[in-house]
């Protein structure tokens, strides 16, 4: 008995058809691969965005023990967070606010009466963390 083994139009037509399959499989794993990291990418956003509220806190917290926080009040607080954290503030959520008959924050200019509240919001990419600081 004479062993032929594999003609080669069978293995062309083995090759051809995994060669498709391995391109299907690769599209597919491919897209769902690059995208497994956005998790990751979204919690250490959120992790830096922690590292520096608490930061901010801390600063928070040694200008009201050694009494500077009425000096320059929260709007030093803003400046020094401009200054060291500048790229993290998210401007258009970031003002002075206070809130009015029906507990909605209202926007004010900080020196107006009642208007001592300042929302600190931070963003990295698409995430966001805000605090609230007073005097």
């Amino acid at each position: 008995m004479k062993s032929r083994g594999f003609t080669l139009l069978e293995l062309l037509i083995t090759l051809t058809v995994a060669a498709v399959l391995g391109a299907m499989l690769l599209t597919f794993l491919g897209t769902n691969v690059m995208q497994s990291g956005n998790p990751v990418v979204t919690v250490g956003d959120y992790n830096d965005l922690n590292q520096v509220m608490e930061r901010i806190v801390e600063e928070y917290k040694a200008r009201i023990k050694n009494g500077n926080l009425k000096i320059g009040g929260t709007a030093g607080l803003l400046s020094w967070v401009q200054a060291n954290y500048g790229s993290y503030v998210d401007g258009a959520n970031t003002k002075f606010i206070t809130f009015d008959g029906t507990n909605r924050e209202v926007s004010c200019t900080y020196g107006q009466p009642d208007c001592l509240t300042l929302k600190l919001a931070l963003k990295k990419n698409n995430q966001r963390v805000i605090n609230f600081f007073t005097e």
